[in-house]
Parts: C-alpha cells; sequence; structure tokens
C-alpha cells in the first residue's frame, strides 16, 4: 500500500498516514428469506417480494457491516456534504449508511406512496416523520455517536441502519466482505466492527505503511 503523507508539524516533523483494510466474513450466517409480495400491501410498491437486508451474505463474505476505528478516540471535521438515505422502490437505499458527527443527511421519497420515517435512537436524536411522494427532503444532523436504527411503520418491511461517528474512519462492507479506511494516523489502533444482527467484535491494529485486520462473526 502507498504510504501517504498526511502533515507536516513546525518542527518538520512528518505523520504518515495509511489505508487499514480487510474482510468481514461470517461462516454460519445465512441471507434471511425474503417476504411477501410489496404490491399486495400497497399497490405504487413493486410487484418484487419484500427484500428482508438484515443479513447479506454470500460464500461466507458478510455485507453492511460498520468498520471504524475506535481509539484512540479523535474528533474530525465534518464533511461539507451530506450523505443521502433514499426511500426507492419502497426499500431503503443503502441498507446502511454512515456520517460523522455534524454531518447532513438528507432523507428522500422518490416513490408515489407516503413513508413514515420512524428513527429509533437510544440517545435522544430519533425522530418520526411523515414522507409523501414527492416531498421535500428531510435534512437532519447528530451531534452523538450511536447506531440509529430506521424503520417505515407503513411498509414494515422497510428498515436501514445509521452509523454516526466521531470521525471520518470508517467503512462499510461490500458484497465480498470487504473493506477499506482510508487516512488512518500511524499508531496501534483499536477497530471495532458492528452488525445489526450478528453483534460487534474489536481487534488491534497497527498502522505503519498499511494495516491489516480479518474480523469473523
Amino acid at each position: 500500500m502507498k504510504k501517504l503523507v498526511g502533515a507536516i508539524a513546525l518542527f518538520g516533523v512528518v505523520s504518515f498516514a495509511a489505508d487499514i483494510t480487510g474482510t468481514v466474513t461470517a461462516p454460519t450466517a445465512k441471507p434471511m428469506p425474503a417476504g411477501a409480495q410489496m404490491a399486495k400491501a400497497d399497490p405504487n410498491c413493486p410487484k418484487d417480494k419484500a427484500p428482508n437486508q438484515a443479513v447479506q451474505v454470500e460464500a461466507a463474505k458478510l455485507q453492511n457491516a460498520f468498520v471504524w476505528v475506535k481509539s484512540p478516540a479523535a474528533a474530525g471535521a465534518a464533511p461539507a456534504a451530506s450523505a443521502t438515505l433514499d426511500q426507492k422502490g419502497c426499500v431503503y437505499a443503502p441498507h446502511v449508511v454512515g456520517v460523522v458527527v455534524g454531518q447532513g443527511l438528507k432523507i428522500l421519497n422518490s416513490d408515489k406512496t407516503m413513508h413514515n420515517v420512524n428513527a429509533k435512537s437510544a440517545k435522544g436524536q430519533g425522530f418520526n416523520a411523515g414522507m409523501v411522494g414527492g416531498a421535500a427532503p428531510i435534512e437532519k444532523k447528530f451531534t452523538k455517536p450511536e447506531f440509529i436504527k430506521f424503520k417505515c411503520d407503513v411498509h414494515g418491511w422497510m428498515n436501514s441502519v445509521v452509523g454516526v461517528f466521531e470521525n471520518s474512519f470508517f467503512a462499510v462492507t461490500g458484497k465480498d466482505g470487504k473493506f477499506t479506511i482510508t487516512g488512518v494516523p500511524a499508531g496501534e489502533h483499536t477497530v471495532g466492527i458492528w452488525h445489526e444482527k450478528l453483534g460487534e467484535k474489536e481487534a488491534k491494529v497497527t498502522v505503519t505503511d498499511k494495516g491489516a485486520v480479518n474480523f469473523a462473526l
């Protein structure tokens, strides 16, 4: 992995940063079955079966797990651009999304039907708002790190998770279970993984010019 120069201090001290990469596996997990046809509950929804996106795993590779640098904890400037959570085809898209404390989250309704955005927070950051088709986006910012579970009370199969982090040193695993956290400062770090159904783990990783860590849930 190519070594990157992160910053140069006043007295010529160079601080290096690099990527942490790895793969998250869930050897015993199985995909959850789809539900009934969505259009039977709402004719404005697709005729597909309601997807159950809570556990998406293929060849033991786990998708949609959050991986982040837990310590040393360091606050970071919130990105200027907002993250987006859409309601499209009567599902949340993406199923999971991460934001930094203070970063905007733009919630859309791209469907022709009404949705209800019910965000469940353990730290008092929740809200509940209806959105008719074509409604103006809802803009939210969160001030405390946590995992917030979203659901639609109108369409019971719709759910999503928003991870709120102290800084941008986080990633979400792809279909192949892989992740990359970029620009992590050199040193020893505790890396955490969290999945909505399979729980949480952590590991130590030392970042020099690169770091690698693999998790099995």
